[in-house]
């Protein structure tokens, strides 16, 4: 078993926003596919868990980029198992460039719940021979709450599509994150880039269901943008529940 694990990847033309940089849902699918190998390495991967009807899910996710690589760019992500945090098993990231230069860390927690119930279940019991690196950070987690959106601007519903859908039958989490950047116009995307990137899943999504996305700008350097996402579940119209919240910083590419 290994305490860390490295990845590398080569960002291909199919992987990158109008700018050429690596997108941030694909950033996302680099780190959920990296942490899937060192979890299968240290025997609590996607397999090992469905053999005792047990699921791995991403809970909340922190990612600061320094700067983002772009097409061609040669990159590894790091990972490592930080500890537990009550139901929580807590996974830090580096993404590094091809001399190893630091260009974004992240965090993240996730959850292990039935199958059957979809309750959370103890990590203690899954980790109790993988080794971890406590006393390592990439970023630290408050576990603050993402505030909730006041007075903000709403986008068209969406409705969840097959191809939201990943290997659970749940609308993937790098969906979300698409959803996100898609509140904003072009021309942000063109003269900004993502700093800090936050999200709080706080319930599944599914096919056929319909999602409603608030967001609310907020003054400062970098710019705050509060998102709210709610479902309205296909055969109840009347029921509406909350999915996630996220929190964006923007800053103009190039500046600290």
């Amino acid at each position: 078993m290994k305490r860390m694990w490295k990845d590398s990847y080569r960002i291909g033309s199919y992987e990158v926003d109008v700018k050429g940089r690596l997108s941030l849902p694909v950033l996302c699918g680099y780190l959920q596919e990296t942490a899937w190998h060192h979890a299968h390495n240290l025997e609590v991967g996607y397999d090992h868990l469905l053999r005792k009807n047990k699921l791995w899910v991403l809970s909340r996710l922190i990612i600061h980029m320094r700067t983002f690589p772009r097409w061609g760019d040669a990159i590894s992500v790091n990972t490592w198992a930080k500890g537990l945090h009550r139901l929580f098993a807590l996974r830090d990231f580096e993404i590094l460039d091809r001399d190893d230069t630091i260009l974004g860390t992240a965090t993240t927690s996730w959850l292990i719940i039935d199958v059957e119930s979809r309750r959370p279940q103890r990590p203690e019991p899954f980790f109790h021979s993988a080794p971890m690196l406590t006393e390592r950070n990439a970023l630290i987690d408050d576990f603050r709450k993402i505030p909730t959106v006041l007075s903000g601007d709403a986008l068209p519903p969406y409705t969840v599509r097959y191809s939201d859908l990943d290997i659970y039958e749940h609308v993937n989490n790098g969906k979300y994150v698409e959803w996100v950047l898609n509140s904003f116009d072009p021309d942000r995307h063109r003269e900004e880039m993502v700093d800090t990137f936050k999200i709080q899943f706080l319930a599944e999504s599914f096919w056929g269901e319909e999602v409603s996305i608030l967001f609310e700008e907020l003054p400062g350097t970098p710019t705050t943008v509060l998102i709210n996402a709610f479902k309205t579940q296909a055969r109840d119209r009347s029921a509406q529940s909350e999915i996630f919240r996220a929190e964006l910083g923007w800053r103009r590419e190039g500046s600290a």
